[in-house]
């Protein structure tokens, strides 16, 4: 699985990965005897995968959304999101909190080389994401990520219900690499 995952990153690292990516995990969970499904609809809610009887909603994002998150949990915002600005992210990642049932939540995070000569749409993510975290290489902008997500999103998660958070393991291609985390959401 982890072959495929750096070849999408390596191939096309601005495509929003993650329908092939809950394809390649669920198809891969298969393989190793768990019941897993993907694209899975329940009460009018589609769900990415379902594992064992539990539902699990996957979001894509890169790793200049991540800041966008955070300040949108910050007490002077209400803890929501500008509806006017541009901030898919933090919409999506709000839907998913104010849904009221306990779910999964699997969140993926591409972190883009800043040195590397692959054409990036919005560079200045990128570039202010480095800047914003003192990364001066990818290898840095990864940990960066990491902590990002184990600390402040986790903390701005527990601002509005119970989280748990389980790292994955990280997949680095050439350019790009994939953080992820897996929440365990309870209202």
């Amino acid at each position: 699985m982890r072959d495929c995952i750096k070849q999408a990153l390596d191939w096309v690292p601005e495509l929003k990965h993650e329908g092939l990516i809950c394809t390649y995990l669920s198809a891969s969970l298969r393989q190793q005897g768990v019941d897993s499904t993907r694209e899975v609809t329940v009460k009018h809610r589609r769900y990415d995968i379902k594992v064992n009887g539990q539902h699990v909603e996957a979001k894509y994002h890169v790793e200049g959304d991540l800041h966008e998150v955070i300040e949108s949990f910050a007490p002077s915002t209400n803890f929501s999101y500008n509806s006017k600005g541009w901030n898919s992210a933090s919409k999506a990642v709000h839907d998913e909190l104010r849904r009221g049932d306990s779910s999964w939540f699997l969140w993926l995070i591409a972190v883009r080389d800043l040195r590397s000569e692959q054409p990036y749409i919005y560079p200045r993510l990128i570039e202010k994401f480095y800047k914003q975290t003192n990364s001066k290489s990818l290898s840095q902008a990864i940990a960066a990520t990491s902590s990002l997500l184990d600390d402040e999103v986790l903390a701005a998660f527990q601002t509005r219900l119970q989280a748990t958070v389980y790292k994955l393991p990280a997949v680095r291609g050439k350019h790009t690499a994939l953080v992820s985390r897996l929440y365990r959401l309870v209202p």
